[in-house]
C-alpha cells in the first residue's frame, strides 16, 4: 500500500508539474501531447462523429482521460519500484534506471510532437523546451516515489526488509499525507488554469451572416488545440528553408517590411454542415507568400510543395503554384487591426478557395520540398487538395415577424464557391418543384461569399419548405446530393420549414 500510495502521489505531482511548466516554459502539457498524438489517427468520420457526440465535452474528456491515466501509470510504477527494492535492487540506482527509461518511453512515444510552443522560437528551441519539460515531469514523478518509498533496512542475519517501527510508520505517513496534499493541491490549480484557457467547442459553429464583413468577436474559431498560443513576438520566429538558395530566418519586421497586400477572403472549415455557421469573412492584409519565400532567394526547380508548419505543432502542405500565386498572403492583420491571438497573431497563411485546414495559423515555418507531406488532418482521411464545395444558405426569413399571407416576405442569405465565384442563386417556395433566381448583391471580392435576397408573397397559410442553391462563377450548379462534411466538406441544398398565417 505505501508503494501505491507513494506512486499516486508521484502521479498527481507529474500531473500538477506538467500543467504547471505549460505556463511557464510554454511547452504542451501531457493532455495536449495525447491529443496531438492521437487526433491525427482519428478516421474523419470517427472524428465528426465524435465532435457531433460529445460536442465541448470531448475535450473535457480528453484531458480528464489523459491526467487520470498518467496517475495510473506512476502508480503502477511505484509498485514496481517497491517490488524491486523489497528483492534487493539499490533504490538510488532503481530510480534513476526507471527515470531514464520512463523519459527514453515517453520521448519514443511523443517526440514527434514536442516541437508545439506557446511562444514560439525556432524549431530546435521549441522542441528542446519540450523536451526538457518532460524530463521534469518525469523527475519530479520518480523522485516523489523515491523519497517516499524510503529505503529499507534488512534484519540483522535475516532476510528482506525489516518491518518499520511506529516513528518509521508515522514518518512515512506524514510523507504521503503531505505528498497527497501537495499533489492535489497543484493539480487543481494547474487544472483550473488549463481549464480557464481551453478552447472547449468550435466558435461560431451556428453564427448568422449579418454584413459581409465578419466583425472579429464574430468571425468563427476551429483550433485543434486544447489551448491556443499566445505568442511571444520577441522570441518568435519564420523560418524559410528547403529546396531555396540561402535559408533565412525572419522576424515579424521583416515580414511588415515586405509589400502588403489586401485580400477579402471568405474562410469555412471543412467540418461546417449544411446550413452551419463555420464560414465568415474578413480584409486579411500582409506580404505575398510568394514574397515571404523569395527572401530566401530561387527555388529550386525540383520543388513541388510547400510544407508550413506552426508554433502550435500543427503542419500541411501546399502546392508550390498556390504557395507562389499572388492571391495567397500571410496576413498580419485582420479587419485593419493586428492579427488577434485566436486567429493567428503574429502571421498565418490566407489561402483563398480552400477550406480553413489550408489557411495556417501561428505560422513558424516554410519548408520548400520536392515530396508532400501528409498534413495534421489529412491523417484522419479529410481532403489534401481541400478545394471549397459550392454552398449556400438562408440567413433571415421574413423581418423576424410571423409570415402572413398576401404579405411580401424578404429571404435574405448567402452562397460560396470559393474563387469560382457566383454566377446566381435560385430559391424554391414549394420544396425544390420549381424554383426562382433570386438577386444578387455586388461582389465584394472574387475570394468571398455573395449575399443575395429573394422577395416572396405566400399565398395562402400553411406550411412552406423555402430550399435555396447556387450555381458557380463557372456555371456548375450546386450539389443536391446531401453530404456529411468527412472527408471533402459537405454538400446538399439548404432547406427551412416556414409557417405562414
Amino acid at each position: 500500500m505505501r508503494c501505491a500510495g507513494a506512486g499516486l502521489v508521484g502521479g498527481l505531482l507529474f500531473d500538477a508539474t506538467t500543467l504547471g511548466l505549460r505556463h511557464i516554459t510554454g511547452a504542451p502539457s501531457f493532455p495536449e501531447d495525447t491529443s496531438d498524438l492521437l487526433v491525427p489517427f482519428l478516421p474523419a468520420a470517427t472524428f465528426n462523429s465524435l465532435l457531433s457526440a460529445l460536442g465541448p465535452h470531448g475535450k473535457e474528456l480528453l484531458v480528464v482521460g489523459a491526467l487520470t491515466g498518467a496517475v495510473i501509470a506512476v502508480v503502477l510504477l511505484g509498485t514496481l519500484y517497491g517490488g524491486l527494492v523489497w528483492r534487493g535492487w539499490r533504490p538510488g540506482r532503481l530510480a534513476t534506471v526507471l527515470g531514464v527509461v520512463g523519459f527514453i518511453g515517453l520521448w519514443a512515444l511523443f517526440g514527434p510532437v514536442l516541437d508545439a510552443n506557446d511562444a514560439g522560437g525556432t524549431l530546435l528551441r521549441r522542441r528542446a523546451i519540450g523536451a526538457g519539460t518532460l524530463a521534469l515531469d518525469v523527475i519530479v514523478s520518480v523522485g516523489a516515489v523515491y523519497l517516499l518509498v524510503g529505503r529499507p533496512r534488512s534484519r540483522e542475519g535475516g532476510a528482506g526488509p525489516e518491518v518499520p517501527d511506529r516513528r518509521a510508520f508515522l514518518a512515512a505517513l506524514g510523507g504521503l499525507g503531505g505528498g497527497l496534499l501537495l499533489g492535489t493541491g497543484g493539480l487543481v490549480a494547474g487544472f483550473r488554469s488549463l481549464a480557464g484557457a481551453t478552447n472547449l467547442d468550435y466558435e461560431g459553429r451556428w453564427s448568422s451572416a449579418a454584413s459581409p464583413i465578419t466583425p472579429i468577436d464574430q468571425h468563427y474559431v476551429v483550433s485543434k488545440n486544447l489551448v491556443d498560443p499566445s505568442v511571444n513576438v520577441d522570441t518568435w520566429r519564420l523560418q524559410v528553408d528547403g529546396l531555396v538558395r540561402s535559408p533565412v530566418t525572419l522576424t515579424l519586421d521583416d515580414l511588415r517590411r515586405l509589400p502588403q497586400r489586401q485580400e477579402i477572403v471568405t474562410l469555412e472549415c471543412i467540418s461546417n454542415s449544411v446550413g452551419g455557421g463555420l464560414m465568415s469573412t474578413a480584409r486579411w492584409r500582409g506580404p505575398r507568400l510568394a514574397e515571404v519565400i523569395g527572401l530566401a532567394g530561387a527555388v529550386d526547380q525540383r520543388a513541388r510543395f510547400a510544407i508550413v508548419s506552426a508554433v502550435d505543432g500543427y503542419f500541411d502542405s501546399l502546392p508550390i503554384d498556390a504557395a507562389l500565386s499572388s492571391s495567397t498572403v500571410v496576413a498580419l492583420t485582420m479587419n485593419e487591426v493586428t492579427l488577434p491571438d485566436r486567429h493567428g497573431f503574429p502571421a498565418r497563411i490566407v489561402f483563398p478557395g480552400h477550406y480553413g485546414e489550408k489557411s495556417m495559423k501561428w505560422l513558424a515555418r516554410i519548408e520548400v520540398a520536392e515530396h508532400d507531406h501528409l498534413g495534421f488532418y489529412q491523417r484522419q482521411g479529410w481532403s489534401e487538395d481541400a478545394g471549397v464545395r459550392t454552398w449556400s444558405r438562408f440567413d433571415a426569413i421574413g423581418s423576424g415577424r410571423p409570415l402572413r399571407a398576401g404579405h411580401p416576405a424578404i429571404l435574405r442569405g448567402h452562397a460560396f464557391a470559393g474563387t469560382r465565384g457566383i454566377e446566381s442563386v435560385q430559391v424554391s417556395t414549394d420544396g425544390g418543384t420549381t424554383w426562382g433566381e433570386a438577386d444578387l448583391d455586388a461582389a465584394i471580392s472574387p475570394y468571398a461569399w455573395r449575399f443575395f435576397t429573394s422577395h416572396w408573397t405566400p399565398s395562402h397559410p400553411g406550411t412552406y419548405v423555402l430550399v435555396v442553391r447556387a450555381v458557380d462563377g463557372a456555371g456548375a450548379l450546386q450539389e443536391e446530393r446531401r453530404e456529411d462534411s468527412p472527408p471533402r466538406g459537405s454538400s446538399g441544398f439548404h432547406s427551412v420549414t416556414a409557417q405562414v398565417v
